[in-house]
């Protein structure tokens, strides 16, 4: 066999390999893609938000100067300038490189976390039903654009989503203190994470919300001792009197904080876009400019806060403690029990926060996993939400309907109205679970945290099996039978307590939906 042979042969060897890979990997090898075509416009942005805002803020700091000039545009908590000093001290071509890597295993880990919470399944084993693959790709044309537009703009948001989801796993495992750290680390850097510190004080984690306290606010003195804010203050005490205490003032306008009003996309911008502004054609351009006659501060505040009001009182409805049946039981990987009762402290983050720009969305994620979950389900009222939420959200895309409609949208609230119809279809799931009363666990590190049935995200069992028959491992059943016959059972556990009692069996299986 001559050279010439041998090498084609090599060659062709390692194509089929890699055909092998792309075949059992599809999602890692659309994921290589996705990375490669967008390092491309990262590295080549001119304007880049990252190095105009919060590396300039970094490089103020380390220089002694005031990081919030207006010019400058740093409107957040003086963590995040410190965080990028580092990459102040590198050169432009380095420090991006290095950046744009950081979001890239962010991005990933955001997308893993979210699936897991959600209850998905590993999408590369042969044996996952193909209802999965369509739960993973609702989901991501729902909230990935998000995703996208955070890459794109080169801001720091899927950085903080990756934290906040991180503490979520945390949280789901019962590890109070880890998931407490990274929610304080998140509020650090934007304090809309701070909503997550009620939340533990509602479920009784009274320690863990105090750490939660000290880390946000811990971790913004740090910048002092690089250098002082004018006058020798730190720089945190400078941040909350010069940006914090001034929305709390009377002639405050609710959803006005440092950009385009048509940005904000949390539930001030929309009042604010309702009552004080209107949209014209200017010169074939559609244009958003201030109403002759602008409803009253007072009048728009009570609607911004009315309408808080009423979101916070829908999730502590779902969300209120009760004592569950079972006290000790472990739920199982794929049900997003979890996931759903997260999903409502995300959306309302982003709903009830001063300002939420398009890229702060990516955590929406998550909520649109589980909702996906339920239409496949066969839950008709959570298929209509996510097809609404997926309608709105996209008519803000420039690429895909143009500059007049993409302004339109962001005017109407488009990304506003697609999270509330999330909201929707999450409280509809757990307040459904909460009325069904029956089939309920709760996990081990939460003494008052009531599970929802496992047959509200996944189809009923067509014959209910035996304890016998029931493998010991959940992966084990829905890896041996299809998923519209997978039994709705937890994790069985291996009791010490139970062979010292003298029960017949060494294993504790507890059924849901009973």
């Amino acid at each position: 066999m001559d050279a010439a042979s041998v090498h084609i042969e090599e060659k062709s060897s390692c194509w089929g390999v890699l055909c092998r890979c792309i075949s059992k990997r599809p999602y890692a090898a659309l994921a290589v893609l996705f990375f490669l075509a967008m390092a491309v416009p990262f590295h080549a942005r001119k304007v880049s938000e990252w190095d105009d805002v919060y590396v300039r803020a970094a490089g103020n700091i380390w220089q002694g100067r005031d990081i919030y000039q207006r010019e400058d545009g740093y409107l957040y908590p003086p963590f995040m300038a410190w965080l990028a000093l580092p990459f102040a001290m590198l050169p432009g071509g380095i420090q991006r490189l290095l950046f744009y890597a950081l979001n890239v295993t962010c991005i990933t880990y955001l997308c893993r976390w979210a699936w897991m919470l959600s209850g998905g399944r590993r999408l590369h084993n042969p044996a996952t039903p193909r209802s999965e693959h369509l739960i993973f790709i609702l989901g991501l044309a729902c909230a990935f654009r998000y995703v996208v537009d955070g890459l794109a703009h080169q801001q720091v948001d899927v950085v903080i989503g990756c934290v906040v989801l991180g503490g979520c796993v945390a949280l789901s495992r019962s590890r109070f203190w880890l998931g407490a750290t990274a929610f304080g680390v998140a509020a650090a850097m934007k304090c809309t994470a701070l909503l997550w510190l009620p939340y533990l004080l509602w479920r009784r984690r009274w320690l863990p919300a105090a750490w939660l306290a000290v880390v946000a606010v811990g971790l913004n003195f740090l910048p002092h001792f690089v250098s002082s804010a004018p006058g020798g203050k730190a720089w945190a005490v400078e941040w909350v009197t010069r940006l914090v205490l001034p929305l709390a003032g009377r002639d405050a306008v609710p959803g006005e904080w440092g950009s385009d009003i048509i940005f904000n996309q949390s539930l001030a911008g929309l009042w604010n876009r309702y009552c004080e502004t209107r949209l014209v054609w200017t010169d074939s351009a559609l244009d958003v400019i201030r109403r002759s006659g602008p409803l009253s501060t007072t009048a728009l505040k009570a609607a911004v806060y009315g309408s808080a009001a009423v979101l916070l009182l829908a999730a502590l409805m779902v969300l209120r403690r009760r004592r569950a049946k079972i006290s000790a039981a472990e739920t199982d990987d794929h049900f997003p029990a979890f996931g759903l009762e997260f999903s409502m402290i995300l959306l309302s983050m982003l709903l009830l926060s001063p300002m939420s720009s398009k890229p702060h969305f990516c955590t929406l994620l998550l909520p649109a996993f589980c909702l996906a979950r339920q239409t496949l389900a066969g839950d008709r009222p959570a298929a209509v939400l996510l097809g609404l939420a997926i309608i709105t959200c996209g008519l803000s895309i420039r690429g895909i309907w143009g500059e007049t409609t993409a302004t339109f949208g962001l005017w109407w609230g488009s990304v506003t109205w697609s999270t509330l119809c999330l909201f929707a279809g999450c409280w509809y799931a757990l307040l459904r679970a909460r009325r069904a009363g029956e089939g309920t666990a709760v996990h081990g590190g939460y003494a008052n945290y009531r599970q929802i049935p496992i047959e509200l995200v996944m189809p009923a069992p067509a014959r209910t099996p035996s304890h016998s028959q029931v493998p010991l491992r959940m992966q084990e059943t829905a890896d041996a039978l299809d998923s519209a016959a997978a039994p709705a059972y937890l994790h069985c556990r291996h009791s010490a307590d139970r062979r010292q009692q003298g029960d017949r069996d060494e294993n504790t299986c507890s059924e849901v939906g009973e």
